[in-house]
């Protein structure tokens, strides 16, 4: 049937087409990621998404309300056509009334098989001849004329004629019935003009909206992040304030004070690590020095030189046992310790540290072993043994027992003595760096307090475990699993052996 705005159709031409510089628009996006925040990206995001709804929305609505008012005047016009044919198929159209009923916006005509108006209704509406379409009885055709008069132009009529029979005469005419629709414009034109306003207002609405909750939920945000800026080395006992609402912010910053908390550990263990250390090598260095000092003055009070170099020696030596202890300890703390892909006889290693023991005048030292292979550093291995053992040696009473047996996929190693053994609570703390139990205080009996910790790092870096358990020599046990290496998988066939050998060879 057509517009029924009276807008044509109009061919576009295509206009130039206008070359976007990439490299502009790089730079465009590159500004847009560097300073448009949060606050800004979610209001343009809610902004266009709101937008886009609401126009997709205004089209849809339009497009139905006006197929709505399009069939209701189409209806309108079928039905008040079907009375008028009625009428001049049964009275004929010179006897039918058509002012009997007059309504307001309506046009009908009937035409006879010349073009002549027969009858019309209103009455100025026989000044003209509506159509020139002449379908036959029992046929129709729906046309729209954008304007019946020249002084009412933005009146659109919509029209149907059909054909029928004239009662009276027998002959064929064209009844026309049509209805003003310029109601059905202006109720189209007003709904878009309100999309036009609405739109930009509901979508203005939506962004200052966003932007202002999206502002009020990133306070705390903001909160924090001055809090952390205040935070330095020497302040890491503050934390940052936690919100009431535990959402995604409050896990946030729940997170980032188990953060500090961790960083405020790590800092007050290396700062008692460094004490420590430093307190460890003070004592060496004092009777190295001392020494010295004695040695100058030997032939003035007679003192023993050699007692006085053994005793240098024997210092240096624990020092470099404790640099040595010390440097492992830091590469641990840096990247961890890399086990060496060797494979490593573990019974081998433990009846080399009985033998040992034994040399050293344990003259009870039991021993039960079974062949254990384990991948990993023998160096490294061997000195976690050697400071079990000696721990051992330094604690026991008389006797200490050395165990080394297969537990499922784990080498489990034990190594037991009868001392006084480690109460429940100490037994972790232990392993701790420069941790020295009451029972041996003494530097030269109780060590520098880095072996057990030294055995946890190279066990840790075997992937094993390490527990101080009890045990029924009434001491302390150190139990030490490492994990045992996977076999892998025979998939290869085995050749074939040939039922006579080859020409040429030999058995």
């Amino acid at each position: 049937m057509g517009d029924l705005t009276g807008m044509h159709r109009r061919r576009v031409r295509p206009g130039p087409v206008v070359a976007v510089d990439p490299r502009l628009y790089a730079r465009q996006m590159r500004w847009w990621r560097r300073h448009a925040g949060v606050r800004v990206r979610s209001t343009v995001a809610a902004a266009a998404v709101v937008a886009l709804a609401l126009v997709i929305a205004m089209l849809v609505g339009w497009w139905l309300l006006r197929r709505a008012l399009v069939n209701a005047s189409l209806d309108a016009v079928a039905a008040r056509s079907d009375d008028v044919v009625a009428a001049v198929r049964q009275d004929g159209a010179v006897d039918f009334d058509l002012d009997r009923q007059p309504v307001y916006g309506e046009v009908v005509q009937v035409l006879d098989d010349t073009g002549q108006v027969v009858a019309a209704a209103p009455r100025a509406a026989a000044r003209l001849t509506l159509t020139t379409a002449r379908p036959a009885p029992g046929r129709s055709v729906a046309f729209r004329l954008a304007s019946l008069t020249k002084a009412h132009p933005d009146e659109p009529y919509v029209f149907l004629a059909r054909g029928v029979r004239d009662g009276a005469t027998g002959r064929d005419v064209v009844v026309v019935v049509g209805r003003n629709v310029a109601g059905l414009t202006q109720t189209l034109g007003t709904v878009g003009e309100l999309g036009l306003v609405g739109v930009p207002g509901l979508v203005l609405v939506t962004g200052a909206v966003t932007y202002r909750f999206t502002g009020r939920s990133l306070v705390p945000v903001e909160e924090m992040r001055r809090q952390v800026q205040t935070i330095t080395s020497r302040r890491l006992d503050e934390r940052l304030p936690v919100p009431a609402v535990r959402d995604e912010i409050g896990r946030l910053a729940e997170t980032m004070n188990d953060m500090l908390a961790t960083l405020q550990a790590a800092q007050q263990a290396q700062r008692r690590f460094v004490a420590d250390a430093g307190h460890e090598l003070r004592s060496p260095l004092a009777v190295i020095a001392t020494s010295v000092e004695v040695a100058r003055t030997e032939e003035e009070d007679g003192t023993d030189r050699a007692r006085l170099l053994d005793d240098v020696a024997e210092e240096t030596a624990r020092m470099g046992r404790l640099v040595e202890g010390l440097l492992l300890l830091a590469r641990a703390d840096e990247h961890g310790l890399r086990a060496a892909a060797q494979d490593v006889d573990l019974d081998d290693l433990l009846e080399t540290e009985a033998r040992r023991l034994r040399t050293a005048g344990v003259a009870d030292v039991a021993v039960r072993t079974e062949p254990v292979r384990v991948v990993g550093d023998p160096d490294r291995l061997a000195q976690v043994l050697r400071n079990l053992t000696d721990n051992a040696q330094r604690h026991a009473s008389a006797r200490i027992a050395l165990f080394l047996r297969r537990e499922g996929g784990e080498a489990c190693v034990r190594v037991e003595d009868d001392g006084p053994g480690i109460a429940p609570s100490d037994r972790e703390r232990v392993f701790e760096r420069f941790v020295r139990l009451d029972a041996s205080r003494q530097r030269r009996s109780g060590g520098s307090g880095l072996g057990l910790a030294i055995v946890r790092e190279i066990v840790v870096g075997h992937g094993g475990t390490i527990r101080i358990l009890d045990t029924d020599l009434g001491g302390a046990c150190a139990e030490v699993r490492l994990p045992l290496p996977t076999l892998p998988e025979l998939t290869a066939q085995p050749p074939e052996i040939p039922a006579q050998p080859p020409e040429g060879s030999s058995r």
